[in-house]
Formats: C-alpha cells, structure tokens, sequence
C-alpha cells in the first residue's frame, strides 16, 4: 500500500482548486457589485486575477491526470464531464 494514494491526492486537489476557483470568482462578483472603485481597481487587476485563474485551472487539470492515471479512463472526472 502506498503512503499517498494517488488517488485521494487527485480528488483532494481537484476539490481544492474547485474551492479556490468558486471563491475567486465569489470575491469578484462581490466586489464588482460592490461600487465603482472596486470596480476600478479590478480593472486595474484583471491580468493578475486571469493568471491566478488560469494556474487553478492547470491545478484542476493536474488533478484530472492523477485521477486518470490511477483509475484509467473510466475514473476521470473530467471525461464524464465532456460527455
């Protein structure tokens, strides 16, 4: 038995980067309704927020390829999301 279970580690991290995602888009939604200089300021930020968006992409990506890896195509959540 392995110390890590690749698998548990895949699903933890896809759950995990599907909070920060959620999260990231819940504080932007709030701060965009929120005023104009909040408003402003995301305009101000919008390529950091759509790098960070795009890394916790990757990371739902990543975890995606450990589920794959350890359960072949039929355990990929991913696949079953495509279809």
């Amino acid at each position: 038995m392995d110390i890590l279970n690749l698998t548990l580690v895949g699903w933890l991290f896809a759950v995990g980067s599907g909070l920060a995602l959620g999260l990231g888009i819940w504080v932007i939604l709030g701060l965009h309704s929120s005023g104009e200089g909040a408003r402003k300021h995301l305009a101000e930020r919008v390529l950091d927020d759509s790098l960070l968006f795009g890394i916790w992409i990757l990371g739902m990506a990543g975890a995606s390829g450990c589920c794959w890896k350890s359960h072949g195509a039929a355990g990929c959540w991913s696949c079953f999301a495509g279809r």
